[in-house]
């Protein structure tokens, strides 16, 4: 089983392209949660979140994932169902269903969930499960780093609010 990858954004154009780099420090103080086993999926949002100064945890399955979260403070989880039921079928994306159910249920976490497009069902799904942002499909570059921010702020917002001063 593939480990997870921590990721911090290094300043080093060699490092600053490679998904896989590992680091024990981080440059964000959230920390973002991304779950899929596509390759091109995951270093495009590893680097939006990257970007948008959130610390990383990918995963390529919901079970290294649950692990994950037990070490890293989340505030904020990508899930990747749209790769999952081409690649691995029903079962894997049962795993990734139930792994956003429960995310959700544990509530603090902001949902992005990757789906399929067309999938009238997996969006209503998600949009009853409290999924904060669906995407039917894999949106330009651009647009992940959109979502990041516009997730960073409410993170913020919502801690700002939860802090009194």
């Amino acid at each position: 089983m593939p480990l997870p990858v921590i990721i911090e954004r290094i300043p080093s154009a060699s490092s600053e392209n490679n998904p896989n780099t590992r680091s024990a420090n981080s440059t964000g103080s959230w920390g973002c949660l991304i779950v899929t086993a596509n390759d091109a999926c995951r270093q495009a949002v590893v680097l939006a979140a990257t970007t948008t100064s959130w610390r990383v945890v990918s995963c390529p399955d919901a079970t290294t994932a649950l692990k994950q979260m037990c070490l890293h403070p989340i505030k904020m989880a990508f899930v990747d169902l749209d790769q999952d039921a081409n690649l691995r079928g029903e079962i894997a994306r049962g795993s990734l269903r139930n792994l956003v159910e429960h995310m959700a249920w544990i509530g603090g976490i902001l949902l992005i969930v990757n789906g399929q497009p067309d999938d009238e069902q997996m969006e209503l799904w998600a949009r009853q499960t409290g999924v904060w942002s669906y995407l039917p499909g894999m949106v330009p570059a651009s647009d992940l780093t959109e979502i990041c921010e516009q997730a960073l702020n409410v993170v913020e917002k919502l801690n700002s609010v939860q802090q009194p001063a």
